[in-house]
């Protein structure tokens, strides 16, 4: 199903059954701060009711409820955090009005005769308002979690707590009292008053109703707060509110339920047609959690659909709207479900929620935009842009002033007094007439326009939805087309200049300038050099720069200067601290061309025609044991040589043949190494920390327990490349544009590693691990994972028919986007809590894998074999198993809810407590089969 709503809203959807007929019900969720009755986004109503409610706690189990109810979470505070022995909390919105007294913590104590009495309460500064410090105990159905009655060891003595909480006309008196438990949140679906409305599991009911609700069952059982909490039908959404002692700060808070209501509207497949259709909703639940002041409003709705599991739902789009404004049209919100559910159009939408939230409110994005930190660099803009318009001022008005004394020196009407009032006129027209665009910039304009055409419009409130990405193609187009074209007119203009040179050149006297001008058009179509920056000689120059400087400040001082001007200067051309922001800033150049060196196109060498010195002064300081790393070795031959254990660190080797080179034990960590021939290069033992792999083909290397965490592998030809037992991790983007065709990575520790549209066929990772990463749209036919490590990894859209997956350890794998794994085979694997619904498994092998709560819900696992695996409460609901080989599976209170088992074999298969419900059954063998328990409704032969 897919879901469309705005960062404000929530949603919790639910489906089930009563008395033969399927249902589907929204929950649209809206968040409100009770102090100033703002909205609230979705992320921050989660991460409050994470922090009020726990984790294990059931906020709301979005099923529809016949009457409204209030709900609050929170403490008793003490007024200016004083202590206090007893207090009051009180609770009010619209008709509902509830107070409750609070105790601090209090015994039985055994008087003098022989009655009980109570001791005193202890102070407190925060009391929760829960139901565990309401009347109850372990064997009171109506609040087992409540104290009153139990014995509990306080201080090595037996004593009985007295509740916290006490209804005002309901107080306990005596120890044989049993007052109604007082609390103001939810009570637990297990008490009496609560399951006494669940209706009757019987025999009856487990025949004819079952997974449904039974015939007797009261919607009231959704009702979460006790029956003082409820309101006849639902809130109107206008009523108020008021809360007492149970925030930190306020004691009061008050305010009136913003007049927001939840819109919820599907795309409903019937007869196979689709149909657009609303959800009527209403508010039947209120949230309060007084001390994060924070607010919600559940509008429910439900809609009575075909499918049991309401697979007939499509798309479901929610909505809020203010009660006070006219309801938008159904045609506006099947218009927006079209808009962003269309591929080629949603992006537009995507950061654009205001027509799915109320008039007047904030976009969700926006918000985030506001809170973010790169709107105060907007404002760094906005302000540099004031500041240069008042310094553009600043001339204007001395320049005026200028002209001004320069008009009192002339006569009016003289010559010139004509000339200066003509320049004035003249600066003025300039000002008011725009620079006339060049054609290419005016071109240029019209695309950009077309891209961003809100921009020209309205440019403070652009309307994202008008964005046009596809004539970014045509600017790049133009782009291209632009650059040729200057460089032939570049390349003309030097021609026609060399011809003129030649034709003047009668006694040889401009052939050198002819030389240079044809060596200068030869360049032009050579590849660029690769850039380098020259630290030493920037350093030299900067010095003699401040050397300059200090002569004339020496100047200045016998001119007499200021002693306090003069160590303003000084402090401005410090030499120490221009040398080491240069080098931070040189530093910080250099690792860029370190990341992105392997994106660059083809290059030439920076030192051509001194490869071979520079060969030979490397070997000889490398055998010597002089220094090597850092060095500048592009385009460097060191083919066949043994360089074992050489020190390459941070080395320019870009270009370098490296083919049958002995690099084993060598340190290549941050190293440069894009475009190098790697040919039968050993990398044993070798360092590749944070190096630059990239735009290589290494077909035929072989590295061996090589470190390559960090690396860059982007753009690379790895084909029958051996990575083996070698460290690739703590790199996201390390496989970008990578070519794999029947690599290695046999026992290689590769977590957290992403592949995105990787072609990974025939490769083999056996033993490796990759726990936790992301194969995206991956075509992996017939790869081996046999022996991996796969826990916790994510295949989307996988290819993956024929690949090899025995015993590797699979926990929670997750195979999405309906991914094909056709023939694969899981023998002996751990598959145990995975995903492998809608996957094509056709003729699959799980013999005797661990499938304990895997999912195969939807999958197709038509002549699939799962002899012998262990499949405890895994799920194959819907999923088809024809002529499926299911023998001595043991798949104990597992699900074949609506599965296809037609001619599958479950010859003494452990079946015990399986549901069978509305599966497809014809020559199927339970022959020996353990069926005891399980659920059978619904067959169909």
């Amino acid at each position: 199903m897919n879901i469309i709503k705005s960062l404000h809203s929530s949603l919790l959807h639910r489906h089930f059954s009563f008395q033969e007929k399927h249902y589907f019900t929204a929950s649209v969720l809206w968040g409100f701060n009770l102090l100033t009755g703002e909205s609230v986004l979705e992320q921050d109503l989660w991460l409050a009711i994470g922090d009020m409610m726990g984790k294990s706690e059931l906020f709301d189990a979005g099923m529809p409820k016949a009457n409204a109810e209030l709900l609050v979470q929170g403490s008793c505070y003490a007024s200016d955090g004083e202590a206090v022995n007893a207090s009051r909390v009180s609770v009010s919105l619209g008709s509902i009005e509830k107070e409750l007294l609070v105790f601090g913590d209090r015994q039985w104590i055994k008087g003098l005769g022989v009655g009980w009495g109570v001791s005193d309460p202890e102070k407190f500064t925060e009391m929760p308002v829960s139901y565990s410090n309401a009347f109850g105990g372990q064997n009171y159905a109506a609040n087992p979690v409540g104290k009153g009655i139990d014995e509990v060891d306080i201080l090595g003595e037996q004593l009985i707590p007295l509740p916290n909480l006490e209804y005002r006309n309901d107080l306990i008196g005596s120890p044989g009292d049993k007052p109604r438990p007082a609390s103001l949140n939810r009570i637990d679906m297990m008490c009496e008053q609560r399951m006494s409305k669940a209706g009757t599991y019987d025999q009856r009911y487990i025949e004819t109703r079952m997974p449904g609700f039974p015939d007797d069952f009261n919607y009231d059982y959704f009702n979460d707060a006790a029956t003082d909490q409820w309101i006849e039908g639902y809130f109107n959404g206008d009523e108020h509110y008021e809360i007492r002692n149970m925030h930190p700060e306020h004691a009061v808070i008050k305010g009136k339920i913003p007049g927001v209501y939840g819109r919820a509207f599907v795309n409903h497949q019937v007869n196979g047609e689709i149909i657009f259709k609303e959800i009527p909703t209403q508010l039947d639940t209120v949230w309060l959690f007084p001390s994060s002041a924070l607010g919600i409003l559940i509008h429910r709705g439900t809609l009575e659909v075909n499918e049991d599991d309401a697979a007939d739902i499509k798309q479901i789009l929610v909505a809020n709207e203010n009660t006070s404004d006219t309801p938008r049209a159904l045609n506006h919100y099947k218009k927006e479900l079209a808009l962003r559910t269309n591929m080629e159009e949603a992006y537009k939408y995507a950061f654009f929620t205001t027509p799915l939230i109320p008039e007047g409110t904030t976009c969700g994005f926006k918000e985030l935009e506001e809170k973010a930190d790169f709107p105060y660099e907007q404002l760094l803009k906005v302000n540099t842009q004031n500041f240069d318009d008042a310094k553009q001022q600043e001339a204007e008005t001395a320049t005026q002033q200028q002209f001004d004394k320069m008009k009192e020196l002339t006569v009016e009407g003289s010559p010139e007094r004509q000339k200066i009032d003509a320049r004035i006129q003249q600066l003025a027209d300039a000002k008011v007439q725009p620079t006339e665009l060049s054609p290419q910039e005016q071109k240029i304009k019209e695309i950009t326009d077309k891209i961003v055409p809100m921009m020209k419009d309205n440019p403070k409130k652009p309307d994202m939805t008008r964005l046009n990405l596809s004539a970014v193609d045509e600017l790049k187009v133009y782009m291209d087309e632009l650059k040729t074209e200057k460089e032939v007119e570049a390349k003309n203009k030097m021609l026609k200049q060399i011809e003129e040179l030649k034709k003047l050149d009668a006694g040889g006297g401009t052939s050198s300038q002819v030389k240079q001008l044809e060596d200068v058009l030869l360049a032009m179509e050579l590849p660029p050099i690769l850039p380098r920056i020259d630290m030493e000689g920037i350093i030299r120059q900067m010095k003699d720069q401040n050397n300059e400087m200090q002569r004339q400040l020496l100047v200045m001082q016998s001119m007499g200067l200021p002693e306090e001007q003069l160590a303003k200067i000084k402090l401005m051309v410090d030499p120490a601290e221009s040398e080491k922001r240069m080098r931070e800033g040189v530093d910080k150049a250099n690792e860029g061309y370190r990341i992105g060196a392997h994106s660059l196109e083809q290059g030439r060498s920076p030192h051509e025609g001194q490869e071979v010195d520079i060969r030979a002064a490397l070997l000889g300081a490398f055998k010597s044991g002089g220094k090597t790393a850092q060095g500048d070795y592009a385009f460097v031959d060191l083919s066949d040589q043994d360089l074992t254990g050489i020190d390459l660190s941070g080395a320019y080797l870009e270009y370098a043949n490296l083919t049958n080179t002995n690099l084993s034990n060598a340190n290549l960590s941050k190293a440069i190494l894009s475009h190098a021939i790697f040919n039968g290069t050993n990398l044993t033992n070798t360092n590749l920390t944070e190096a630059n792999l990239g735009s290589i083909n290494f077909e035929g290397a072989v590295f061996r327990d090589a470190d390559l965490t960090g690396a860059i592998l982007s753009k690379s030809n790895l084909s029958n490349t051996q990575f083996e037992r070698c460290k690739l991790i703590e790199k996201i983007d390390m496989f970008i544009e990578t070519t794999f065709d029947k690599a290695s990575f046999t026992g290689s520790d590769m977590r957290k590693n992403t592949f995105i549209d990787a072609n990974i066929s025939g490769c083999d990772f056996s033993g490796a691990d990759l726990t936790e990463s992301q194969m995206i749209n991956p075509v992996m036919k017939s790869v081996n994972f046999a022996g991996a490590n796969l826990t916790g990894v994510n295949f989307v859209k996988a290819q993956g028919d024929s690949s090899i997956f025995d015993s590797a350890i699979m926990k929670n794998v997750r195979f999405l986007g309906e991914s094909s794994l056709f023939k694969a085979s899981f023998k002996f694997a751990e598959v145990n809590e995975a995903n492998l619904r809608d996957c094509d498994l056709q003729e699959a092998n799980f013999t005797e894998a661990n499938l304990h709560k895997s999912d195969f819900g939807g999958a197709i696992l038509k002549n699939a074999c799962f002899e012998k695996a262990h499949a405890i409460e895994a799920q194959f609901s819907k999923s088809d198993l024809t002529h499926a080989n299911m023998q001595k599976i043991n798949l104990m209170e597992g699900s074949l809810y609506k599965a296809i088992l037609s001619a599958a074999k479950f010859n003494n298969a452990n079946l015990y407590g399986v549901s069978f419900m509305g599966c497809t059954v014809g020559e199927t063998d339970f022959t020996g089969a353990d069926l005891d328990k399980t659920i059978f409704k619904d067959w169909r032969p």
